[in-house]
């Protein structure tokens, strides 16, 4: 199996058409990245590359492991794209149900923090005392009062429940 790192020697190899081209890009000797393409192309039983007219030229199996390379770059930068605006700048909309009788007290000082700390991050608070429809994609976050069984002399109890 390949790592990342011979796959991003294969990657620009097959780019560059050169070996003292991806070893500049790569920021590493021109005998490594050989040692490297050497390595795969035993590991993996094939030959990757092609000399021609003074140009490395990926082979049928070159350009296989290639074409697989690139999606999975896309992937591993689109990763490192997400976490890095995760870390630096949350934001969007974020949709919350709740009673009114939870918004006098914790939970609305909790939503003004929540704003402080995240104020690129819009938030939608929807008063409702129905059980918010998670289904219907209408809500990202609820809280609610459910109802327990009512106790011999008549009197009910409530229990706060947050469902995410």
């Amino acid at each position: 199996m390949l790592d990342w790192s011979v796959l991003r020697v294969i990657l620009n190899i097959h780019r560059e058409g050169s070996m003292v081209k991806a070893s500049r890009l790569l920021k590493t000797s021109q005998p490594t990245l050989s040692r490297q393409l050497a390595k795969a192309e035993q590991d993996l039983g094939v030959k990757l590359f092609e000399r021609r007219h003074g140009k490395l030229v990926a082979t049928e199996a070159g350009q296989a492991v290639s074409y697989h390379g690139q999606k999975i770059e896309r992937q591993l930068q689109g990763l490192e794209d997400t976490l890095r605006s995760i870390d630096n700048e949350m934001s969007g909309l974020i949709r919350i149900s709740a009673p009114a009788q939870l918004l006098p007290y914790s939970l609305g000082d909790v939503l003004v923090e929540f704003q402080q700390t995240y104020p690129d991050i819009t938030l939608d608070v929807r008063v409702s005392d129905e059980m918010a429809d998670f289904a219907s994609g209408e809500i990202d976050v609820g809280s609610g009062l459910i109802k327990l069984d009512p106790e011999p002399d008549g009197c009910q109890f409530y229990h706060r429940q947050e469902v995410a």
